[in-house]
């Protein structure tokens, strides 16, 4: 595995690590671009994109963890402001980024990124039709429109637990001990519990009362994006919050899309949002290589053999 520093995009504004195997395999044509998580440079938080890029080059894949404009080695442009992390802006750093890697003979392109990282490589995969899959980690927002979300979105920038860890909890006794003692934020975890139900029962107001369309688009562009052929993998750490609002949007376990057949959804046990443990972030590599590893083959036997008469461009006969 070879690391290389790399400045790309106008006048090289944009710069970033590209990683790539020794030997030049056949997956050489795929890159992975891993997209900054909030203001933490191309590290990763936890030094997860370290770690994820080299083992999925050691794997045989090119791998690029860059910055865009304003966070780590990347120029500021005029104007920017890091007030929100969420900014539609990002993703010509994106497409910047796969103009350079399709220059380096990439033919196709991989986008990840947990929580804001998602929310960028989807926005990116909405816009540029080069992606060919994106994987999703711990998605808090993936669109923006606090018009039409209203505090349901806002209170998705707290951070808490989700649903399924509270529903759980209540079957462990420690639990109580703790409420007694008031180590439990009771107030905000209700607040937080009160605005999904809410934005549960004003979508079922829409849909069957109003016949009006859904004021959220996330679950409309999943299905665009799998009709348009991207391959999609969403991963969630079983307790972290942003698992209450992906399931809001795709259904428990994702099952909105099960249909799908380039829709996956996995969950991790014992992972927090940010994957700061040694077992959690060897959980979330292993799912990332090996869904890479499955699309590969699944391509492989795809393709026609060389021995077959269409392979040789000759017709088959008519039975």
């Amino acid at each position: 595995m070879v690391e290389t520093p790399v400045a790309f995009g106008a006048d090289g504004a944009l710069f970033g690590m590209l990683a790539e195997p020794n030997a030049a395999p056949l997956r050489s044509d795929t890159a992975v671009l891993m997209l900054n998580v909030g203001g933490n440079y191309r590290i990763g938080p936890n030094r997860n994109y370290v770690k994820a890029a080299r083992e999925l080059a050691a794997a045989g894949y090119r791998t690029l963890r860059f910055d865009v404009s304003g966070i780590g080695d990347s120029r500021t442009e005029a104007g920017f402001t890091g007030d929100s992390m969420y900014r539609d802006s990002a993703t010509a750093d994106v497409s910047a980024a796969i103009d350079m890697l399709a220059a380096r003979g990439c033919t196709r392109f991989f986008l990840m990124g947990i929580c804001s990282g998602s929310y960028l490589a989807f926005q990116t995969a909405l816009k540029d039709a080069r992606v060919n899959g994106i994987m999703l980690t711990n998605s808090r927002l993936l669109e923006w429109d606090a018009d039409k979300s209203g505090p349901w979105q806002s209170r998705m920038q707290q951070y808490y637990k989700s649903t399924r860890y509270y529903k759980q909890a209540l079957l462990r006794s420690e639990v109580y001990a703790r409420l007694l003692r008031g180590d439990v934020n009771v107030r905000g975890i209700a607040g937080r519990m009160w605005d999904l139900m809410r934005a549960r029962m004003v979508r079922a107001w829409d849909r069957w009362v109003r016949h009006a369309p859904p004021r959220e688009g996330v679950l409309a562009k999943f299905r665009h994006l799998s009709h348009r052929g991207v391959e999609t993998l969403v991963v969630m750490s079983e307790h972290d919050d942003a698992l209450d609002y992906v399931e809001f949007h795709l259904g428990p376990d994702g099952r909105r899309m099960r249909k799908h057949r380039n829709f996956r959804f996995v969950l991790i046990p014992e992972a927090d949002h940010t994957f700061s443990t040694v077992h959690s972030q060897r959980a979330l590599i292993g799912v990332l290589r090996d869904h890479l590893v499955h699309l590969h083959e699944r391509c492989e036997d795809a393709r026609p053999s060389s021995t077959t008469p269409a392979a040789r461009g000759e017709t088959a006969p008519i039975a």
